[in-house]
């Protein structure tokens, strides 16, 4: 093999390892990118079960808020439909907040997703007048 020939076999293995760490690099940032698209996601699933729950509390709130407002001698079907409706709400609250925590328990986010670490939300009793605070 002359020198010239060496040479130019030497250029191609360097063109074709600049190929290949080209090559490696987009795979690298694609992984990087999907990595990051998936942290978000855990985020927002945690933040739109707590939300979820949060909206369920509030819906019982104005319920009972306006079945205080309702008399009862001369609108007893609303006041009837009023105690129905906070009950729903306040089922849908519990069972929500008792799966979502079941859930974030048996499958934690994995560390390196630096997702909020779940907390049980306070559920209000069937037909109290205080909705517990969230602090």
């Amino acid at each position: 093999m002359t020198v010239g020939a060496f040479q130019f076999m030497h250029a191609l293995m360097d063109a074709q390892q600049i190929h290949f760490n080209a090559v490696y690099r987009v795979h690298w940032l694609r992984a990087k990118a999907q990595k990051a698209r998936w942290i978000e996601e855990l985020q927002c699933l945690q933040i739109e079960m707590e939300s979820a729950v949060r909206f369920f509390q509030h819906k019982e709130k104005s319920w009972q808020e306006k079945q205080k407002l309702i008399e009862p001698q001369s609108q007893p079907g609303h006041v009837a439909w009023a105690a129905k409706q906070c009950a729903m709400w306040h089922s849908m609250a519990m069972q929500a907040n008792s799966r979502f925590n079941f859930l974030l328990k048996n499958h934690p986010p994995p560390s390196f997703a630096k997702v909020i670490q779940p907390q049980a939300l306070p559920v209000a009793e069937p037909h109290s007048n205080k909705l517990p605070s969230f602090s």
